[in-house]
């Protein structure tokens, strides 16, 4: 059974004081049962080496991941961050997110690029896919996340299995409070277990995780993590609040270890 994981990301949000405090409170509040879960927490750039720092003292169980990293090793990119500089702070980046593709067009050939990066300096990967609203109307999800998938994995085939994630984020779902059906996600994380075995092996593609985000919140969050095909989820405004992101953890935890005795 692979490691349940819970990620918050904070997005570019919060004065370094409120990060602070609600890392401060989250540390607190999950310090009993984050060490069976995974929880890593997506901070603005800023606030990454002091935060880590607060791990390191006080010896917290959470986990820092960077938001985004560039497909460079180093040079003259002017506002870049090197996968090298973040793994001195982090062990998470996420790549490809929804955001960052329809803001900053980033491809699936950056993304793949940046994948590499990520693996060869030792950095866990969390790699975001998903349906904008038009594909998801159409019916044509699945040969849309396939082709997402395909297109960066094909480039990336010796990477760590152990050290990805994939992150099923449909674009109709992030940030408008509607979240995927639970029948809906059944059928996609299913799907999308199905092509990362058919791109590597299943016994290598049972290793990837393989978590959702989208409107995730403590009304959904344990519907979504009893699907089987599903890891864990990725929260976006709710992990802003110390006390529901907990909350959370907490359900996950607690789902996994009902798996567990089943």
């Amino acid at each position: 059974m692979n490691t349940p994981f819970v990620g918050g990301n904070w997005k570019m949000n919060l004065n370094f004081h409120e990060a602070l405090e609600i890392f401060t409170q989250i540390h607190a509040m999950t310090s009993g049962f984050s060490k069976k879960t995974e929880v890593v927490i997506f901070p603005p750039a800023l606030y990454i080496q002091p935060l880590s720092t607060f791990v390191s003292e006080m010896k917290s169980s959470l986990l820092l991941g960077g938001q985004n990293i560039s497909n460079n090793v180093n040079g003259s990119f002017t506002g870049e961050i090197s996968s090298e500089m973040l793994s001195q702070f982090c062990d998470y980046t996420i790549l490809g997110h929804s955001e960052r593709r329809k803001f900053y067009y980033e491809t699936d050939s950056t993304i793949a690029e940046r994948c590499i990066r990520a693996d060869s300096i030792g950095l866990n990967k969390i790699l975001c896919v998903g349906e904008p609203l038009e594909v998801y109307d159409s019916g044509k999800s699945i040969e849309y996340i396939d082709n997402q998938l395909n297109s960066i994995l094909t480039k990336t085939q010796k990477i760590n299995a152990s050290s990805l994630i994939v992150a099923y984020e449909p674009l109709w779902a992030v940030g408008t409070g509607i979240p995927a059906s639970t029948h809906y996600l059944q059928q996609i994380t299913f799907e999308i277990r199905r092509i990362l075995s058919d791109i590597f092996d299943e016994t290598f593609s049972n290793e990837i995780r393989v978590i959702y985000g989208g409107s995730v919140s403590v009304h959904n969050v344990s519907e979504i993590v009893s699907i089987p095909a599903i890891d864990g989820v990725l929260v976006g405004s709710n992990s802003l609040n110390a006390k529901l992101f907990s909350e959370i953890v907490k359900i996950v935890n607690k789902q996994n270890d009902s798996d567990v005795l089943v």
